[in-house]
């Protein structure tokens, strides 16, 4: 998942392709330049066929239903990044405007036709992660957690870390509600953008942790976040060794039950 300004350009220039494309409206966006913003970003919508998701500004901001309005023209909307979400209304609110923009009826055929917008909630602050439950239970449209760690940062009074370990209590605590709820998790940032050795362990710390994807904030990122995430062959391999079996077996000495035997599924199933 990447983050790119809201510019027709981006969509070209990216010579390795993320999963997801982030338009952003929020913080890259001064906001005498937010109308324009707005109308590349829903041109850009409608260019190639990677999945596109647009960041809108936050609830309360007084940019939200301006933002709605137009990109919710484009039906290749996926998903609407929520920034600073806080708690179970501003999800309800954001819904509110999709519903009265949208139209009742055509969310309905939508959803029936899983083509409605889905919501991802950024996490950026103490208070959210202490609502995070009631955020996941908020609405069925809710996709995805991603956790916004400089923004979390500065609303903690943290004090960065090479090793990051001032992240380890929120990052786990995000991973396990959005296992717990069946969401996806989309780990932080790496504002070191010329770091690769950096940026591959903090991926696979993200992976190991039960993250399902991580955001990018230059191209260059993306091929490394991308094989961190993949499995390995030797992970394959065993995987495909452990799905061969019944029941419940030894294999090399280890005792292979079926939660084991579903994660060795999930792991066959994306590579």
């Amino acid at each position: 998942m990447q983050f790119v300004r809201s510019r027709l350009a981006a969509l070209t220039k990216l010579s390795v392709k993320p999963d997801c494309i982030v338009f952003d409206l929020e913080d890259s966006v001064r906001p005498e330049k937010k109308g324009r913003a707005r109308e590349l970003v829903l041109d850009a919508l409608n260019l190639g066929t990677i999945e596109k998701t647009v960041r809108i500004n936050s609830i309360g901001s007084g940019f939200e239903e301006d933002d709605l309005k137009v990109i919710l023209q484009s039906p290749n909307v996926t998903s609407i990044h929520l920034p600073k979400t806080t708690s179970a209304h501003d999800v309800h609110t954001l819904e509110k405007y999709i519903e009265k923009i949208v139209g009742v009826e055509e969310l309905r055929r939508r959803e029936a036709e899983a083509t409605e917008p889905r919501i991802i909630c950024l996490i950026e602050s103490a208070m959210a992660m202490l609502n995070l439950r009631s955020i996941c239970e908020s609405s069925t449209r809710v996709d995805a957690l991603a956790f916004a760690s400089v923004d979390y940062t500065a609303d903690a009074n943290l004090v960065n870390q090479p090793d990051r370990k001032e992240f380890i209590i929120p990052r786990q605590w995000l991973a396990m509600h959005a296992s717990a709820f069946e969401l996806q998790a989309i780990d932080m940032v790496c504002v070191d953008v010329k770091n690769d050795a950096y940026l591959e362990e903090e991926a696979l710390e993200g992976r190991y942790w039960g993250y399902t994807g991580k955001a990018a904030i230059h191209p260059r990122q993306v091929e490394i976040i991308n094989k961190a995430f993949a499995p390995g062959e030797k992970e394959v391999t065993q995987a495909r060794r452990i799905v061969e079996g019944t029941g419940a077996f030894a294999l090399d000495g280890k005792m292979i039950d079926e939660p084991v035997r579903k994660a060795a599924e999930v792991c066959v199933i994306h590579r």
